[in-house]
């Protein structure tokens, strides 16, 4: 049996047709550059829960990871492998994916049939026609190109997303820590004051000093019982939005930490940071990719304005017993629309993610300079506060408590050095906690993202705000 070359090319052109038809779509499509670029600029792991034998050995490394004393880097890892909604927002990958594969693909054919049955005498009429859009076969790369664009963007923003996780589960830790170091510090204070109270009780029935003195003990032991309450309650509330982030619940939450935020270090990471958070800036990024991304939509809709689709196909008439075939075509007429709304639309979207590249260059470079000068404020509040003022008020409150005991000074002089020391403690710790908070933003720039709520940044030394949980 032999085939002539028209039969070979025909034979060719369906076999292209059926591939191109069955494209398949790639499993964990995209994820590995977001693996990579995961790594590359925090050296943690994210993993794609796929129900297989790899997600139980994650699954064994979350344990083993809590089983030890977590600390911030712990917890990011921790929250990065475990946490539910980041795992749904891979869900956009296979989105993007799956428009890159449609865009690759030929419009299905459309088979057209009509009859008409004769009357008074006339015959029976069928007529056949099988349509493709002819126009698709050019337009296909164009697709593919935009389609191709888009996904790069997506994967830059399942990178962000898992990033502002890692930062929000950084912010979390901090405040925990600074909430259970202020309770710790309290738990001291009311120690401290049940102690004074017993003394003062004793002065009394001595006589030597007056009820008034043992009552101002009283209130200030019942306020310290209500400062530790509070702590305690702060304590939870942080440590159980530690553990949304890090999609944990059962006995998993029964994790350990210390209870003490860190020293600070003697200075700023090294080189120009500026440089450094611009050249990693996966926000400028995305942002670069979204302008490739309308600008290629832009070409596509000025080339396709005027004839965006034509249908040709086979026809088969048949009418009386004779059969004619012949070709048809179908095209819209551009009398109306010539696509210059849509043009006009896509040029405006593109001219406004420009404006909007630029703008968020100007906010990286002064955001990252603002942060950069809190954490250095901050960083000497700290230092400060611990080299000079806290070790001054404990003189004052030691000196004024032996004056109070020989009976030279009244109770109020006591219990007024003994706020103010409390005073300075508590604002000690909420200048650590703000160093630490600060360093987390630097260093979520230099790792190339910029958290939320970071335009026109004030500097403050009081209670910064945490971010806000998983969610991109």
């Amino acid at each position: 049996m032999t085939l002539n070359g028209r039969t070979i090319s025909s034979a060719a052109a369906l076999l292209i047709l059926f591939e191109w038809g069955c494209t398949s779509i790639p499993q964990r499509p995209g994820f590995a550059d977001v693996e990579h670029r995961i790594d590359e600029r925090t050296g943690l792991r994210v993993t794609w829960d796929e129900q297989t034998p790899a997600d139980g050995r994650v699954r064994e490394t979350v344990s083993a990871l809590l089983d030890s004393t977590l600390t911030v880097a712990v917890a990011e890892q921790v929250a990065l492998l475990n946490n539910h909604r980041l795992r749904a927002v891979y869900a956009e990958l296979g989105v993007a994916q799956a428009a890159l594969v449609q865009a690759g693909l030929l419009s299905n054919p459309v088979f057209d049939v009509a009859a008409q049955r004769g009357t008074g005498g006339g015959g029976d009429q069928l007529d056949a026609a099988v349509v493709l859009d002819f126009l698709d076969v050019f337009y296909i790369p164009l697709r593919r190109r935009l389609a191709a664009s888009e996904f790069e963007a997506a994967k830059l923003a399942v990178t962000a997303a898992a990033m502002d996780l890692a930062f929000d589960t950084r912010i979390a830790f901090v405040s925990m820590q600074a909430e259970e170091q202020l309770l710790e510090m309290r738990r001291q204070i009311l120690a401290s004051t049940e102690a004074s109270l017993m003394a003062a009780q004793e002065l009394l029935d001595a006589g030597n000093v007056a009820s008034l003195d043992v009552d101002n003990q009283q209130a200030l032991l019942d306020q310290a019982r209500l400062d530790v309450a509070e702590n305690e309650a702060a304590v939870v509330v942080s440590r159980e939005r530690l553990n949304r982030l890090m999609g944990l619940w059962g006995g998993d939450i029964e994790w350990q930490a210390a209870h003490r935020l860190p020293e600070i270090p003697s200075d700023l990471p090294p080189g120009d940071l500026e440089a450094q958070a611009v050249e990693s800036s996966v926000d400028l990024a995305l942002a670069r990719q979204r302008i490739e991304s309308a600008g290629r939509k832009l070409g596509m809709t000025e080339r396709t304005a005027l004839i965006p689709e034509l249908h040709v196909g086979p026809m088969i008439s048949r009418e009386e017993g004779s059969t004619r075939i012949g070709a048809t075509i179908e095209l819209p007429l551009p009398l109306f629309d010539r696509g210059q709304a849509g043009t006009a639309k896509d040029r405006a979207v593109l001219h406004g993610l420009q404006a909007e590249y630029v703008a968020l260059a100007v906010e990286l470079r002064s955001n990252l300079r603002s942060v950069r000068q809190q954490v250095y404020t901050a960083g000497r509040m700290v230092r400060y506060y611990h080299e000079q003022i806290l070790p001054v008020r404990r003189r004052i409150t030691e000196q004024t408590l032996l004056q109070y005991n020989a009976m030279q000074i009244g109770v109020f002089r006591l219990l007024m050095a003994k706020e103010e020391e409390i005073d300075a403690g508590r604002r000690y710790i909420e200048s650590l906690r703000n160093y630490w908070l600060s360093r987390a933003r630097l260093e979520q720039l230099l790792r190339g993202r910029m958290p939320p709520g970071m335009v026109d940044l004030e500097l403050s030394t009081t209670t910064s705000t945490t971010a806000g949980e998983g969610g991109h």
